[in-house]
């Protein structure tokens, strides 16, 4: 074999080693594309499937933490209900914490329209119970009440609700029926959305 054809070979060689990596490249992009749009179209169905369905509020079994100054007022026969539910594989603790972030959203939909009830219920762990009871005793610009749930009721009467978090934070209608699903905290489509839902 002459100098030529081995200039020719390792040509070739550099070519086809290049393609590869281009190719491998390409096809890893692919992937996680493919991944994502996956597991958002699995969401978006779950979702779906899931609008209509009746939700219990057992509050009756669990334990309501009242600010001070205000009193319980739960108006069973509102006209929208907003859950949010955080279950024993949360931070209890670290979601307390950061409530604060609603109280803007509780703020404007009060304003928009006063028959919307907020239920936050919280199932802590036994790990995390005294936590979260030592970070209640601390000042807290938070002053929504607070269901603790203790003995895993909610998800007791609600056991065809997905046990992700992302399914979690949702609307009811006055039958207690999911009308949405989803953070409005953290979504400003989704907030939109709460609210062109409860001004109907």
């Amino acid at each position: 074999m002459n100098y030529e054809q081995i200039a020719f070979l390792k040509d070739c060689y550099k070519i086809f080693k290049k393609n590869i990596y281009l190719l491998s490249t390409i096809s890893v992009g692919v992937g996680i594309i493919t991944y994502f749009l996956h597991t958002r179209n699995s969401i978006t169905n779950r979702m779906k499937e899931l609008y209509g369905m009746k939700v219990f509020l057992p509050v009756e079994e669990m334990l309501l933490i009242s600010p001070i100054d205000k009193e319980y007022t739960f108006d069973v026969g509102a006209k929208y209900k907003m859950v949010v539910f955080y279950d024993s594989l949360s931070c209890s603790p670290c979601a307390y914490n950061n409530m604060y972030i609603w109280n803007d959203f509780i703020e404007e939909v009060h304003k928009a329209n006063e028959r919307v009830e907020f239920y936050f219920i919280m199932n802590p762990s036994k790990d995390n119970l005294n936590s979260l009871f030592q970070a209640m005793q601390s000042p807290s610009s938070f002053s929504e009440f607070i269901l603790i749930d203790t003995l895993n009721a909610f998800t007791k009467a609600n056991k065809l609700l997905p046990a992700e978090q992302i399914y979690h934070c949702m609307l009811l209608d006055s039958r207690n029926r999911i009308k949405l699903i989803g953070d409005p905290t953290r979504s400003n489509h989704l907030r939109d959305l709460y609210f062109k839902t409860i001004l109907n």
